[in-house]
């Protein structure tokens, strides 16, 4: 009996003790998920009033490798159609990741799938990490409504500007591609229709020319809309027969939209417009 009395008060002790650690562990948990979510809440609202410098506190961009560069793609990128943003999911993976689905609601878009976003701690506090993504809004593809990670911004071969736009209703476009890094057009423009045609000339300089030509748009949040592509196979000469090839499109219309090139064979090169 004399043990057992002294076992009690220390059975006692233990148990407040073990209590008394649990409940610092999940306040702790709960603490760290509120500055988590609080920190995402500021960038998603940063986003949807396009306030480019809050967007940058609240975030790592791997779109870009500088302040700089963001700040210049924010602006260029920004959109007017993003009206709401709702967290879906939290997901607790350690001490400093927390993983989110997000909804983000377009008024150009009917339909769009939520995207996934990461918060980590770094040694800045706090930061929403935003990674290329590819959103298909394609009804026709396999792939409708998938996303899936994109090519950052800072990879993409930014095309150089030009003020010689011959014949072109839409836009004009050139390359000179050696690999398959994609190509973005530097010229946003506005479709009303459901289609566009490519009009112009291609060669590669060693064998058959294959380019993928897209329609999308990049937008500020790090995510590209996907709304149709042709690939157009074959050796097209600048003083020869040109190819026409139209694209059909997912959603119209789109404002800002933008072309992007893509070599899909050795070494290729040519020009053309995108006309609707």
């Amino acid at each position: 009996m004399n043990k057992l009395k002294q076992i009690m008060p220390l059975f006692l002790l233990l148990s407040l003790f073990l209590s008394t650690s649990i409940f610092a562990t999940s306040a702790n948990t709960v603490e760290k998920s509120n500055e988590a979510l609080d920190v995402a809440h500021l960038y998603f609202k940063a986003l949807l009033k396009n306030d480019v410098n809050g967007m940058i506190e609240y975030s790592n961009d791997l779109n870009y490798i500088d302040n700089k560069s963001r700040e210049k793609g924010y602006n260029e990128f920004a959109t007017d159609t993003l009206v709401s943003y709702e967290i879906l999911k939290v997901e607790n993976i350690n001490d400093t990741e927390y993983q989110l689905q997000v909804q983000l609601t377009y008024t150009d878009v009917d339909n769009y799938p939520p995207l996934p976003y990461t918060v980590s701690k770094t040694e800045q506090g706090w930061k929403v990490i935003i990674k290329p993504l590819e959103v298909n809004l394609d009804p026709g593809s396999s792939d409708y409504l998938k996303v899936k990670a994109g090519t950052p911004i800072h990879k993409m071969i930014q095309e150089p500007e030009t003020t010689i736009q011959p014949f072109a209703e839409l836009v004009y476009y050139s390359f000179d591609l050696f690999g398959q890094q994609p190509l973005l057009g530097q010229t946003n423009f506005n479709i009303s229709r459901g289609s566009v045609t490519v009009h112009g000339w291609q060669n590669d300089r060693i064998g058959t020319a294959s380019v993928r030509y897209e329609i999308v748009k990049p937008l500020s949040g790090g995510n590209v809309n996907w709304y149709g592509q042709k690939t157009v196979n074959g050796n097209y000469p600048q003083n020869g027969t040109w190819y026409s090839e139209s694209i059909s499109l997912s959603a119209s219309p789109i404002t800002n939209a933008r072309i992007r090139i893509t070599n899909m064979s050795y070494d290729v090169f040519g020009a053309g417009n995108v006309y609707e």
